[in-house]
């Protein structure tokens, strides 16, 4: 039974979707929740929010 590449082929893939979600939940862990909400609570985010779901709406029609 030789060393079989195909096996490894998405270690990569794993480890770089692993990084995507567990990077952000470390950010939150240490910064805390006040700059989340902070950011959901501002105009540029709400305005961003609203274009996007009326753009959403939009295509979706």
């Amino acid at each position: 039974m030789g060393l079989d590449g195909s096996k490894y082929a998405f270690v990569p893939f794993i480890l770089l979707i692993s990084l995507m979600l567990l990077l952000p939940m470390a950010v939150l862990l240490y910064e805390g929740y006040n700059h989340l909400l902070n950011a959901f609570m501002s105009p540029l985010f709400i305005e961003g929010a609203v274009v996007t779901i009326l753009g959403a709406s939009i295509a979706l029609h």
